[in-house]
């Protein structure tokens, strides 16, 4: 299995040693004091007050169930209005046309359309940082689909899941710490899906065949990575120690965003070997329990943010660095 790259972790992110951004009362009288008499307490059989007692906290249960009941009707509601119009969407037209999906609460998700065509997946044998899993070969994809603009952030996991297990906290920060069993599950509520690993690596590179897509070089500057480990380059960047805004940085040319860097992204893929000949509409290895994540973090050397770049980790782990975007097929 491969190794899981050295800058992927659940520690507390240090704090940056460099870095360009700004990392009694009064007590009661008595009866004696006031003047006044006690009044005769009255007494009501043990039994009562149980039973009494009893049928309040029934009628409190009662009602708050009822309240969940009405709002889990409402969320099953909603997510399948989602799915009705995930599934009306069509085929888009040309490369980097746009369309937006409404999520629960009329949260907008914006998708980008990325034609059926070939490239060359996998990296040359001369490209800075490459690993021996990234064989190099064609790949012919027969459908076109739309991928999600940028990574789902914050405020779109909440309007679908309710929860928010970042560990940065921010409405239009990206979502992380989500395992792939978790977005698999976002995924079948929405009616969308995770991006193949081909797919994936296709809508990244947009035309290119340089190591990012905007060409041979990344220092912190273009995504956001550790910028004091730049690949193609010997100038030193920025490092920022966290996620930033999904969509900050500048798109590629179908119009995605934060492809490379902020946080690495899931896909469907079970990880395995490439092939060495050409293959068509690719889905990855049929067994194995490590699954496909892409793109680097904003924690991760400039290397590890190239298009061809693969790590892998089991379905049920989760960091900070981890996100997703999906995509629809229509």
């Amino acid at each position: 299995m491969k190794k899981p790259d050295d800058s992927i972790g659940n520690t507390e992110p240090a704090s940056p040693e460099r870095t360009d951004l700004e990392h009694g009362g009064a007590e009661k009288a008595t009866s004696e004091e006031t003047g006044a008499q006690d009044s005769p307490k009255k007494k009501f059989p043990k039994a009562v007050l149980v039973a009494a007692i009893s049928v309040a906290v029934l009628l409190s249960l009662g009602a708050g169930v009822a309240v969940l009941c009405s709002v889990g009707s409402e969320q099953r509601k909603a997510l399948a209005e989602v799915r009705a119009r995930v599934a009306a969407v069509t085929p888009g037209t040309e490369a980097g046309e746009s369309r937006t999906i409404m999520l629960p609460g009329d949260i907008p998700m914006e998708l980008v359309w990325c034609p059926a065509g070939s490239f060359m997946m996998g990296s040359p044998l001369g490209e800075e940082g490459r690993e021996d899993d990234e064989t190099q070969h064609e790949v012919r994809l027969t459908k076109g689909f739309w991928m999600a603009k940028k990574e789902v952030t914050q405020k779109q996991w909440e309007s679908v899941t309710g929860k928010n297990p970042s560990h940065f906290k921010g409405a239009d920060l990206p979502v992380e710490s989500v395992s792939w069993d978790d977005v698999t599950a976002f995924c079948r509520k929405t009616g969308l899906q995770l991006p193949t690993e081909a797919q994936w690596e296709y809508a990244c590179r947009a035309g290119s065949g340089t190591a990012y897509a905007w060409g041979v070089s990344l220092n912190g500057t273009e995504a956001n990575c550790d910028g004091y480990s730049p690949c193609g380059t010997t100038t030193k960047g920025p490092v920022r120690q966290k996620t930033l805004r999904a969509g900050r940085y500048a798109p590629n040319a179908w119009g995605l965003l934060d492809m490379h860097g902020n946080v690495w992204e899931w896909c469907a893929d079970r990880y395995g070997n490439y092939p060495s000949g050409s293959v068509v509409d690719p889905a990855g290895s049929s067994s194995g329990s490590s699954f496909i994540y892409r793109g680097g973090g904003w924690n991760s050397k400039a290397r590890n943010c190239r298009s061809a770049q693969r790590n892998c980790r089991s379905s049920s782990s989760s960091s900070f660095i981890l996100g997703f975007r999906p995509v629809l097929v229509p």
